[in-house]
């Protein structure tokens, strides 16, 4: 016989549960006490129930939508690639290097091209048509483009079972080197045309990760790319390319931070954002058809300990695989002290292989699918988004934002807010400005990225002030 335990129980409202936590307080004030906000003034309670729920039922019709199902019977459900990123710039030992991750649980690569690399040597005995391949272009894309289809078809490999994508956001480009809009329009023109006759590869993406790493807060990460995205549209559909056609060759490229839980909503949050959005395009596009490609945080890593970058790397590949990315990217912990060396990009590939073969995240498709917090956060999320993509097309739009350098100017605000929260410890970094260990290796003094002009947006890391003030002392 069935019996259900709690029958016995009255519900318990959460206004109930705040005068009992108030009670216990003594005095206290709630708000300050318990309640806490993000740097986007997102509200987190200390508790949620099935009273928060009321306003994120809307969010019952993306539960489940992160990846199709395979094609190859007695797979997982939860399916993401594990890239490995090689910068090409020696192809016989980046040949190496790729084997050998490719034979350690690698299926996916990520190749760093200027358009002039021997591709017969660094892809040698290299079959593409089995994995994923991105090429993030050093210089021009169409350049890279042109070699690697040429390439493609002299291998005589089928258009069809090249799987992956270009990693190139022309308007976050132009936030390193100036350019003319015009330019970026007819390079995403041409790179349409390019990849036209190659169905499963990617020509387009909206690119929130230059946002992240360059310190934005996570509102200004995704209103800011897809607002590009929205100018990027603008000029290619007046181009006379079919809205269809340019959505169904973009995808999303984000970079995820340590604040574990924010960027579980971060993903949810920018492929439901990504959904609406191109639906006001008349798209038809399905949930798990968008395509995301997540990479571990720049920001959030350290010269100072650079094995607390691999606790780092562990938390933040956990938050893109529970979002829903479909592709992940670790970067070598000690990538902003030696660059990565052969360990740590070992690493770097194994953290992926560990979440998957160990703790079993890809044995159940959608884990955090109806969690109160989670899904408080995504309406959080979506509805602070929508307002300032709002206000930036009240303002004229991306580019008009970019050229009077109002967006370098609210994110820079944000990063100095940040590093200054490292500074005076009001936020605790460990390995910077909490449990500090002697280690001449992690001081090493490096050169970082410095913003020359106004126009500008560089990546940079948090811990940076610290960092500098430490070496200024060494």
């Amino acid at each position: 016989m069935k019996e259900n335990l709690f029958d016995e129980f009255s519900p318990v409202s959460k206004e109930e549960w705040i005068q009992l936590i108030i009670k216990d307080l003594k005095g206290k004030d709630f708000e300050k006490t318990v309640m806490s906000r993000t740097k986007d003034d997102l509200r987190i309670s200390p508790f949620y129930n099935h009273d928060d729920s009321k306003d994120t039922l809307w969010l019952r019709d993306f539960r489940h939508l992160v990846n199709p199902p395979s094609g190859i019977p007695g797979l997982p459900p939860r399916i993401w690639s594990n890239v490995f990123a090689n910068d090409a710039s020696d192809e016989r030992q980046g040949n190496k290097e790729i084997l050998l991750a490719l034979q350690n649980g690698a299926d996916a690569l990520r190749l760093d091209l200027s358009g002039d690399e021997d591709l017969d040597i660094l892809l040698q005995e290299v079959e593409v048509q089995y994995i994923q391949l991105f090429v993030c272009p050093k210089g021009d894309p169409v350049l890279v483009l042109k070699q690697l289809f040429s390439w493609v078809e002299k291998k005589q490999i089928d258009p069809n079972h090249l799987n992956g994508g270009i990693l190139w956001d022309g308007f976050t480009r132009v936030l390193i080197k100036k350019s003319d809009k015009n330019k970026v329009i007819q390079q995403a023109v041409i790179l349409m045309d390019q990849a036209s006759g190659f169905p499963n590869f990617k020509t387009l993406a909206i690119d929130s990760s230059h946002y992240h790493n360059s310190g934005a807060s996570t509102v200004q990460e995704l209103s800011y790319a897809l607002a590009g995205f929205i100018e990027l549209m603008d000029g290619l559909t007046s181009a006379g390319l079919p809205p269809e056609e340019i959505i169904g060759k973009t995808m999303i490229w984000t970079a995820i931070g340590s604040d574990y839980f924010l960027e579980i909503a971060k993903v949810k949050s920018i492929r439901i954002l990504f959904h609406q959005l191109v639906g006001l395009y008349g798209s038809g596009l399905a949930l798990v058809d968008i395509f995301i490609y997540s990479e571990t945080s720049l920001w959030t890593k350290t010269n100072m300990d650079i094995h607390s970058n691999m606790i780092r790397n562990t938390v933040e590949s956990m938050a893109a695989v529970l979002g829903g990315c479909n592709a992940l990217q670790v970067i070598p912990h000690d990538v902003v002290s030696v660059g990565g060396n052969s360990f740590s990009k070992r690493m770097a590939c194994n953290i992926s292989n560990i979440i998957k073969d160990e703790c079993y995240l890809d044995k159940v498709l959608d884990p955090v699918a109806g969690s109160y917090f989670l899904e408080n956060m995504i309406n959080q999320l979506f509805d602070a988004v929508q307002s300032q993509l709002e206000q930036i097309e009240s303002q004229g739009g991306w580019w008009n934002l970019y050229e009077s350098c109002e967006i370098q100017k609210q994110v820079k605000e944000k990063r100095a807010q940040s590093m200054n929260s490292i500074l005076s410890k009001e936020k605790i970094k460990i390995g910077v400005n909490k449990y500090l260990i002697n280690d001449e290796m992690s001081r090493e003094k490096i050169t970082e990225p410095i913003e020359k002009e106004n126009f500008q947006l560089l990546p940079t890391r948090e811990s940076m002030s610290v960092e500098n003030l430490k070496n200024h002392e060494a």
